[in-house]
């Protein structure tokens, strides 16, 4: 065989293959109170995000400079703009007695579960309100 044509197959063959698509990256902002790495009483910066941000508490991850920032506003109110690694499933449907959800690959006969911690957020910037969080 011609070396042309070992080329051509070759190159025939990796254009074959499927491309993995990238995965869908889900960027929030969340406004709440800074305790640590901890986002207390987060809430939605907009109403687009409200379907997304479905927790009280998120545990904040980031860059050494993020968990800089994150020191210096500890305990002031603050809006992040992070990437929500697990966003929430979509909700189930009650058809008849059986309840039906989509997307899920959880097994719902486990029973010694322990609860699950805070989900995270992977925070690409830091922004104080000017505000200490109200004590209650």
């Amino acid at each position: 065989m011609d070396v042309s044509v070992l080329l051509a197959i070759a190159v025939s063959v990796v254009q074959a293959q499927p491309q993995a698509a990238p995965p869908k990256i889900t960027m929030v902002s969340v406004e709440g109170c800074a305790s640590g790495l901890t986002l207390k009483s987060a809430r939605p910066a907009t109403i687009e995000e409200a379907e997304l941000i479905v927790s009280p508490t998120y545990k904040l991850t980031g860059s050494k400079a993020i968990k800089e920032e994150l020191k210096k506003v500890n305990g002031m109110l603050v809006r992040v703009r992070a990437e929500l690694p697990d966003p929430p499933s979509p909700p189930a449907a009650k058809v008849g007695n059986a309840t039906i959800q989509l997307g899920t690959d959880e097994s719902v006969a486990q029973v010694n579960r322990r609860a699950p911690g805070p989900p995270s957020l992977d925070v690409q910037s830091v922004e104080s309100l000017g505000r200490k969080c109200s004590e209650k």
